[in-house]
């Protein structure tokens, strides 16, 4: 299970990206699944794109993310670069990862993964 009260380390193998707008109903059943992942500890960076969400997804996110130093919440704002919605949102968390890999979660039920350059 993945230790999530372990501070991430300076690079981390892999982030996890993820793109929520107004998705209170399903954002802490995702990241209690994360949780439940199999890493070394400090190995995963979890950084969450709070897309103007206009309920309480940014709160309960906070709340859940308060004892784990391996989860980032990042408020996005809109794009300068033309890019909208979740294009934007995981464009600017991937400026933010520093894994070299990443997971892209959309809240769509499927992981698709990429490898950054290093």
């Amino acid at each position: 299970m993945l230790d999530t009260n372990q501070p991430v380390s300076v690079n981390p193998s892999i982030s996890i990206l993820i793109a929520a707008r107004n998705e209170e109903v399903t954002i802490l059943a995702c990241l209690q699944a994360i949780t439940q992942l199999h890493y070394s500890p400090g190995s995963v960076e979890v950084l969450i794109g709070n897309d103007q969400s206009t309920d309480q997804t940014a709160q309960l996110v906070a709340g859940f993310i308060r004892e784990r130093p391996n989860f980032r919440i990042l408020n996005i704002p809109e794009s300068d670069s033309g890019l909208k919605g979740k294009a934007n949102v995981l464009a600017q968390l991937a400026k933010q990862a520093r894994g070299r890999s990443c997971f892209l979660r959309m809240l769509t039920r499927r992981f698709l993964l990429i490898g950054l350059p290093t």
